[in-house]
């Protein structure tokens, strides 16, 4: 009994490093979410974003829009270099910690970057996607006993408000800077259903080998494709933008998805035709 305690404590601690990451809850407004103990963003959190692989978009997107306590003393440069922390992403921390509040679009004439928004073609019509309240979850279960759990990201209901009947949506509104790859910039993944809620899996731990991993499983993501808009480009804070459509490469099965951004969960549910 004894030794299940200890490795049960054990796993909840390095369940605690391995979801550390930023789960933004309120990308428009006023308040982030960056867990459930409402913690600034760290160097320690961005260092954990880059190992996880992360792009670079992401990761900047995440910086400039969260609560931030950075450290960017010359030491602490240093080890983000020993790191591994790209130079831009550094740059991007420095920027942050100077300027202190987050950008505001609202004070950005030249900006014409579509906002937070994202929109989903269902046919002829064209929905605008409502961005979703998140919480953190860790679930041992019966992996407890042989030092192995999960980490998930939930969303409140059963059923998402937005309702599509087309299996091949499109998805609009998606600005990224002009030669930056889009591959990994959004992701669009098939939620499991509960009784009161939705869910991802977004870590695995191991407290016998002392691991831990972050991502969503490959099984649970959906095939998409980028398409960048022809003549669509922007300026935001010296940076030339272009627009990205979001496409699936394979028709989707009746289910609940969320096409997530950096940590936005935009959720929608498919529907069977009748």
């Amino acid at each position: 009994m004894k030794t299940k305690l200890s490795l049960a404590t054990l796993l909840l601690t390095i369940f605690s490093a391995a979801i550390a990451f930023p789960v933004l809850s309120n990308p428009g407004g006023a308040t982030n979410t960056i867990s459930q103990n409402q913690q600034k963003l760290t160097n320690q959190d961005v260092i954990k974003m880059v190992k996880a692989g992360l792009s670079l978009q992401i990761i900047e997107q995440t910086i400039n829009a969260t609560d931030q306590a950075f450290d960017v003393s010359p030491d602490a440069l240093i080890k983000l270099k020993q790191e591994g922390v790209p130079d831009t992403i550094v740059q991007a921390m420095i920027l942050r910690s100077k300027n202190g509040e987050k950008p505001n679009a609202q004070k950005d004439a030249k900006l014409d970057c579509g906002g937070d928004s994202m929109f989903l073609i269902d046919g002829t019509r064209r929905v605008e996607l409502k961005y979703s309240n998140t919480e953190s979850r860790t679930a041992l279960g019966v992996g407890a006993l042989v030092g192995r759990g999960k980490g998930f990201v939930t969303l409140k209901g059963s059923r998402a408000e937005t309702r599509v009947t087309d299996l091949s949506p499109i998805f609009e509104d998606l600005y990224l800077p002009v030669g930056l790859r889009p591959d990994g910039a959004a992701i669009l993944a098939k939620l499991d259903m509960k009784s009161d809620r939705r869910e991802i899996e977004v870590a695995s731990v191991s407290a016998i080998t002392l691991s831990s991993g972050e991502g969503i499983p490959k099984n649970r993501r959906m095939a998409i494709a980028f398409e960048e808009v022809p003549e669509q480009t922007c300026m935001h804070q010296g940076k030339k933008y272009r627009h990205v459509k979001i496409k699936v490469t394979n028709p989707l099965e009746p289910g609940e998805y969320s096409i997530i951004v950096g940590n936005y969960f935009f959720d929608f549910g498919v529907d069977p035709k009748q």
